[in-house]
């Protein structure tokens, strides 16, 4: 049977030779944009006219080999090529993009509750739609457009993980990293604002998180730090806060289940395009950068269950909920204006439920049809 192991790993790469859209970690390595594939009609209009009909297609192939060192080490080599064609219009050429991407990876188990690995990998991603043939103006007048000669982004990445798990009702996780970007996308203010490539951009930081249970109560925690810089000083890198917090609880009872959850990021800079005091480097504007201030937001979801049905209530931004109430005490119409935009109510019914009651608003309404003049 020794053939098998031999076959099985070569099904799963031919398998896996046109798979649209295939994604890894190391894929998403910059700012999130816009992200298409296909565009529609209907999206047309917010790139050029001058590409009619633009279209795509992404596929990958990859493999694998894994070696076990003793019972407690193993080592594993993976490479993997992707390619991108995109065809603006029917006039235009094609534009093509492709990379092999190794990775490489270690892992040590300490004990049967948490092991070690190490990662070194090349990451890579095609500009989206909108970086390379976005066209569109902001109502405030500030026009944004793609790049089609941008170049794909790359990055070299090590990561280092540490996992604990007690197998009962704890676990935990640290994850530091260092990546260095070569040709990172971003969009840049100029006349007008334009996608362009960054080179020399290095990133670094860590992910933890935490999960505890206690009979029926949850609590879920996640951190992360991260610093990102131009390692030649030309720019700021805005829109990237360097904390972030996620906490979650739940307590699960016999008819009702409540879940709290709370999100902070920091202060971030970012270019006040707004502004009237601005100046010129070459073709790109400066505008003042400032601060924005830090964010938390707060979320409550009760889910009531019932033999036939469930009902969630929802409540979105607690604080901002708060706040607005004691400001509109006095004037109830905008209160309840302003809560509508807050407040969600779901029913889910059992199926054999939901059909018998459809059946019975049906009748009804024909009953009623027939005794209406």
């Amino acid at each position: 049977m020794s053939y098998i192991r031999f076959i099985s790993p070569l099904l799963f790469i031919l398998f896996s030779i046109f798979i649209f859209n295939c994604s890894n970690k190391n894929q998403i390595i910059s700012q999130e944009v816009i992200e298409e594939v296909f565009v529609t009609k209907k999206d047309a209009m917010l790139f050029n006219d001058t590409f009619e009909n633009p279209w795509q297609v992404t596929h990958g192939i990859f493999g694998r080999l894994k070696y076990q060192v003793n019972p407690k080490l193993s080592l594993a080599a993976g490479l993997r090529h992707d390619f991108r064609t995109v065809k603006p219009a029917d006039n235009f050429n094609y534009i093509n993009f492709s990379s092999f991407t190794p990775k490489f990876n270690m892992q040590y188990i300490v004990d049967n509750q948490s092991n070690i690995s190490l990662s070194l990998s090349k990451g890579f991603r095609a500009p989206s739609f909108s970086e390379l043939f976005l066209k569109y103006t902001t109502s405030y007048g500030l026009v944004t457009q793609g790049n089609s000669d941008l170049n794909p982004e790359e990055l070299y990445g090590f990561d280092l993980a540490y996992n604990f798990n007690n197998l009962r009702n704890f676990k935990f996780s640290i994850n530091p990293y260092y990546y260095v970007y070569n040709d990172m996308i971003d969009f840049v203010y100029a006349i007008p604002v334009v996608a362009r490539n960054r080179t020399d951009v290095n990133s670094m930081g860590f992910e933890t998180k935490f999960n505890f249970n206690f009979d029926n109560l949850y609590f879920d925690l996640g951190y992360t730090y991260l610093q990102v810089d131009d390692l030649n000083d030309l720019d700021e890198m805005f829109y990237r806060p360097k904390h972030k917090i996620v906490f979650k609880t739940s307590i699960d009872q016999r008819l009702i289940k409540h879940s709290f959850l709370v999100k902070y990021q920091s202060d971030q800079v970012y270019q006040d395009f707004l502004s009237d005091d601005y100046g010129f480097l070459g073709s790109e504007i400066r505008f003042p950068v400032n601060k924005l201030d830090s964010l938390m937001l707060a979320d409550y979801v009760a889910l009531f269950k019932f033999d036939e049905m469930d009902l969630s209530l929802k409540v979105v931004n607690i604080f901002v909920v708060a706040i607005f109430y004691n400001i509109t005490t006095h004037h109830s119409f905008f209160f309840f204006r302003f809560l509508s935009k807050f407040f969600s109510i779901s029913i889910f019914y059992n199926l054999c439920f939901l059909i018998f009651f459809i059946l019975i608003l049906y009748s009804t309404s024909l009953a009623l049809g027939k005794t209406c003049p």
